[in-house]
């Protein structure tokens, strides 16, 4: 008869009792990994499928863009009916105008102070050939000296080239006498050109008399601007 304490209790079979507890905790572990298993299983079919991540798109980057306005609708309307052209009107005729030829001071002093008012500038000198007026000895007078040459008393204080012709035309004279300061004067040369004369400063000398003269001379009117 063996000794417990030596060999161990062994079944009716003759099995040892701690190999009967190995098998027993094997079993239990098997059931319990199955238990897991199914556990694991029924939990796995309750999961929504998972979205592969190339599935989702992703918007494009950057702001929406504007919708396509709607394409226009064709016109039915009939094109415009050009207008007439204006006609430009003629230009008016250029107007002429004087030119001034000469405009300065003279002095006429005495009978022998002769003037030509065609020169430039206009010259005084005894005996002058082509002179238009003269001097006097005894008054301060002026007298045309060559053929055509008219003087008269201006009709406005500071007449222009049509007011002294005008002047002239209406009541010219070969002389002028008694010019005194002040006095606006017109004439017509011996070449046909139309002079001012405003008396600046005429007085009576005892020898002889002294007339200065504001002269301006016109060249004949020219057509254009």
């Amino acid at each position: 008869m063996t000794t417990p304490g030596h060999q161990g209790y062994q079944g009716e079979e003759g099995i040892p009792d701690r190999h009967l507890h190995l098998v027993a905790a094997a079993i239990g572990v098997i059931v319990v990994v199955g238990l897991v298993g199914v556990i694991w299983s029924l939990s796995r079919r309750g999961d929504p499928p998972s979205v592969p991540p190339a599935a989702v798109s992703s918007p494009a980057a950057g702001p929406p863009q504007a919708a396509s306005p709607p394409a226009a609708q064709a016109s039915t309307a009939p094109p415009p009916v050009p207008s007439a052209v204006p006609t430009a009107a003629p230009s008016p005729p250029a107007v002429a105008r004087p030119v001034v030829r000469w405009r300065g001071e003279v002095t006429v002093s005495g009978l022998y102070a002769h003037t030509d008012l065609d020169a430039v500038p206009v010259r005084t000198a005894r005996g002058l050939r082509g002179a238009d007026i003269v001097g006097d000895w005894l008054a301060t007078s002026l007298t045309a000296t060559a053929p055509g040459v008219r003087l008269a008393p201006a009709s406005e204080a500071s007449p222009g080239l049509d007011s002294c012709r005008d002047a002239v035309l209406a009541g010219g004279a070969e002389e002028i006498a008694r010019v005194r300061t002040g006095d606006v004067l017109c004439a017509i040369t011996s070449e046909g050109r139309v002079a001012r004369l405003r008396a600046t400063h005429a007085v009576q000398t005892s020898g002889r008399p002294v007339v200065q003269l504001a002269v301006t001379v016109w060249d004949p009117p020219q057509a254009g601007g």
